[in-house]
């Protein structure tokens, strides 16, 4: 995990230093910045903590929520069809709801309780897009992404009801 921090803050390091990245223009004060920031620090800091041995990455549960990361970001950043500013309370729920479905995450590995690894998928494929403000990730999310959520396991050999 700390090799891919230290990479990170590399990357963020050079693209700050090259100018492609201006932290004094960025909207600070604005509400709906800051709800996305924090549901996107959220997931970099729990991508580079989970492990998970035995996958290789391309689980159903895994590319649900890389589908809803990129539908959500997609609607939210660039085309907004179907997000919304203003309800505050509404994505800073989502940011908590990613935040739990996080930690549950990683508390299940160490445990191998296969109830918390699924449940802290669905919320985060929830929370993630709720934080970011898209209401076609939430629906992508809720829907197809629960189903591939619930059907996810660990290895073999590591499965525990």
């Amino acid at each position: 995990m700390l090799v891919r921090f230290v990479v990170l803050a590399v990357i963020v390091a050079v693209l700050a230093a090259t100018g492609l990245i201006d932290f004094g223009t960025l909207p600070w004060g604005n509400d709906d910045f800051r709800a996305s920031g924090a549901v996107v620090l959220l997931y970099l800091a729990w991508s580079m903590a989970e492990k998970r041995p035995g996958t290789d990455g391309l689980d159903p549960s895994r590319l649900a929520l890389y589908t809803v990361l990129l539908v959500s970001a997609v609607d939210s950043f660039l085309l907004r069809l179907t997000a919304w500013n203003g309800h505050f309370a509404l994505r800073y729920a989502g940011a908590v709801l990613f935040a739990v479905g996080c930690a549950l995450r990683l508390g299940a590995g160490p445990r191998r309780n296969l109830r918390l690894l699924r449940t802290g998928r669905i919320l985060q494929l929830v929370g993630l897009p709720a934080g970011l403000g898209s209401a076609a990730g939430v629906v992508t999310g809720a829907l197809p992404g629960v189903i591939a959520a619930s059907r996810e396991t660990f290895p073999p050999e590591e499965v525990e009801e």
